[in-house]
């Protein structure tokens, strides 16, 4: 009786069979620089030559891929959350002012002012400390009590009964109208 010979997997990937992958390890540091710089998945593709279904699967079987994702990302987030805080509480830069005074170009190096921005403020402190800050809508509840509308069986009997009552009225006055005009 012949063996069954079996394949076995590579240790740096997670199936072998197929096309061998596009993914060079050296791709890493221009992967962390574009999702640094914000890039989408579509746009990192795009730069790499590749499908974003491609991206997706380094996604699965590529560890140095999702680890240069996550540094990239990373490094974007602290960007944003750097200048977050700064919008929060206002800032102040130095900027260079360039005037033309007939036809002399001037220079005035100035120091332009951001006032501190309050949505800003607001959106840091819902996230930061949110059992202070977080908007919220409380409901509160107590046990054994219904969340149906109250209402009096004797009112809801009342109300058909003139509902009928007004039914039988509006139709005495079309009766009445309709009589009116086949009389003329």
């Amino acid at each position: 009786m012949a063996k069954k010979k079996t394949k076995k997997k590579a240790a740096n990937s997670i199936e072998t069979r197929g096309r061998p992958t596009k993914f060079d390890p050296s791709y890493c540091e221009k992967i962390t620089q574009l999702y640094a710089k914000g890039k989408t998945d579509v746009q990192v593709a795009d730069i790499l030559n590749v499908t974003v279904r491609t991206i997706y699967l380094w996604r699965k079987s590529q560890p140095l891929f999702i680890q240069a994702l996550r540094e990239g990302k990373q490094l974007a987030d602290e960007e944003i959350e750097k200048s977050l805080y700064l919008r929060a509480k206002g800032y102040a830069h130095k900027e260079t002012k360039v005037f033309n005074n007939d036809g002399t170009i001037i220079t005035k190096d100035i120091v332009k002012h951001y006032p501190p921005d309050t949505n800003a403020a607001k959106f840091w402190l819902s996230n930061r400390k949110p059992d202070k800050w977080k908007d919220r809508t409380s409901v509160e509840h107590e046990a054994g009590e219904s969340l149906q509308p109250k209402t009096d069986p004797v009112d809801v009997k009342t109300r058909l009964e003139r509902l009928k009552q007004r039914e039988k009225e509006e139709e005495q006055i079309i009766d009445v109208e309709s009589d009116e005009k086949t009389s003329k």
